[in-house]
């Protein structure tokens, strides 16, 4: 008996520890702390339109996409600029052009074009992904070349309409792929930088 309650003891400790251990990490994904929502790593910022951007998406007939929207208005304002999804350049307007619901409507709006576009084409989703930054003209570009994103079809489109001119980029992304540096034009790393909030 006494064997049995010192092996119980011995285990107790460890057990409790592996108890409080699952407690932090089970409990630490549930909370708001440091502005960041428990869905996806999107902000707080983000989150507080999702109700508004399930209903626009719903509209456009791309509501399986909402979490990807949600996204890409993470990489693109933070949920912190007027114009949340910039897309006022997707209207042929100067940047931060829309308020916040005219972004997320003409966000919503030009992300479903994107879908139809590229079906027409015969490109891939990550293709939609990163033409959502480097406008409709993307999708062409790979259609040509073979139908399918990849990153060297995006750095190389960028090399392209940037003139081959660099700028300094410190993304984790961009450090890990080449040291920190991309095109002068669009943002190269895209559907990197957007997947990390899915």
């Amino acid at each position: 008996m006494k064997t049995i309650k010192k092996i119980l003891l011995s285990l107790g400790m460890p057990i409790l520890l592996i108890m409080m251990l699952l407690m932090v990490v089970i409990g630490g994904d549930s909370g708001n702390s440091g502005g960041v929502s428990n869905h996806n790593n999107l902000s707080a910022a983000v989150e507080n339109y999702r109700s508004y951007v399930t209903k626009i998406a719903k509209q456009e007939k791309v509501e399986e996409y909402v979490d990807l929207i949600l996204a890409v208005m993470q990489v693109e304002s933070g949920g912190n600029h007027e114009d949340v999804m910039q897309s006022s350049e997707s209207l042929g307007l100067p940047p931060n052009s829309l308020e916040t619901d005219e972004s997320i409507n003409q966000g919503c709006r030009y992300f479903a074009k994107l879908l139809r576009l590229a079906a027409e084409k015969g490109c891939d989703f990550n293709t939609v992904v990163q033409a959502y930054n480097f406008g409709d003209e993307f999708l062409d570009f790979v259609a040509e070349n073979g139908g399918t994103y990849t990153v060297e079809l995006a750095e190389e489109y960028a090399r392209q309409k940037s003139g081959g001119e660099e700028v300094t980029y410190l993304n984790p992304i961009a450090l890990k792929a080449n040291g920190g540096w991309r095109y002068k034009y669009g943002n190269m790393f895209y559907v990197q930088l957007v997947y990390q909030y899915i």
